[in-house]
């Protein structure tokens, strides 16, 4: 009983992981203005690796439909905010003296 309890809980963390993930994006493009650069960098960093543990979280559930749309969505997630901090992390060294 305890067991079936516990798949549940991990699988619910991976589902709702990247949605705290997300309304935390959307929190920090909405305050980057105030944010220094290397800091605003730091967070997006922080966050897309919270994105690959919840890709890690919704592989040790063993559920494949959660599997499948965890890494799927999780996976562009990481990829799309990797592409967009290297990005900026180019454009702050091309503006940096």
């Amino acid at each position: 009983m305890e067991n079936v309890k516990a798949k549940n809980k991990m699988a619910a963390i991976s589902l709702i992981l990247p949605v705290i993930l997300l309304i935390g994006l959307l929190l920090l493009f909405l305050e980057s203005v105030v944010l220094a650069d290397k800091v605003y960098i730091g967070l997006l960093w922080i966050i897309d690796l919270g994105f690959l543990v919840a890709i890690f979280l919704a592989i040790r559930t063993k559920q494949v439909g959660i599997i499948v749309l965890s890494s799927i969505s999780n996976g562009l997630f990481f990829i799309a905010l990797t592409m967009y901090c290297l990005l900026m992390m180019f454009a702050l060294g091309f503006s940096e003296p």
